[in-house]
């Protein structure tokens, strides 16, 4: 079932334990990453995506620049997936964003990996307007995973 916009409620947040516990419910789609997750979730801008008082998602943004800001960290809890959330998260807060920042960038695991998952993240950037603009054969801390960029500008 698709959640109206009307139904989601978008706004800062600072519920980390929450937030954590849907990144632990998650923590599949980050790999290695969730112990900088649980770090970046304090230091980073954290919005969450609310039904009610519940939160259900939730998306950081780190500043790159004084234009640019990067997507760090998007989830949403497995049982709302599907639903228009992570849409109507990224949307949302990148329409609050666009007052400060020029151009929004967001990595993810690259189209010469193999992993169906990842195509269904990069399809999802896409879809929300988001341009590949390289591809990174080793980034650090990736391990051996290599790194596509993509960018949005925001106005």
């Amino acid at each position: 079932m698709n959640r109206k916009a009307s139904d989601i409620v978008i706004k800062q947040t600072d519920q980390y334990e929450k937030v954590s516990e849907i990144a632990q419910k998650t923590r599949d789609y980050f790999e290695t990453g969730i112990d900088q997750l649980l770090k970046d979730i304090r230091t980073h801008r954290l919005y969450g995506a609310f039904i009610g008082e519940e939160i259900v998602g939730f998306v950081t943004y780190k500043k790159n620049s004084d234009d640019g800001i990067e997507i760090s960290w998007l989830a949403v809890l497995p049982d709302y997936r599907d639903q228009g959330i992570g849409t109507t998260l990224v949307n949302q807060t990148l329409e609050i964003l666009k007052h400060e920042y020029h151009v929004c960038e967001v990595k993810t695991l690259a189209q010469t990996h193999p992993d169906p998952g990842y195509a269904r993240t990069r399809n999802f950037y896409t879809k929300l307007g988001f341009v590949s603009v390289d591809i990174l054969q080793s980034y650090p801390g990736w391990g051996d995973n290599p790194c596509q960029i993509f960018k949005k500008p925001l106005r």
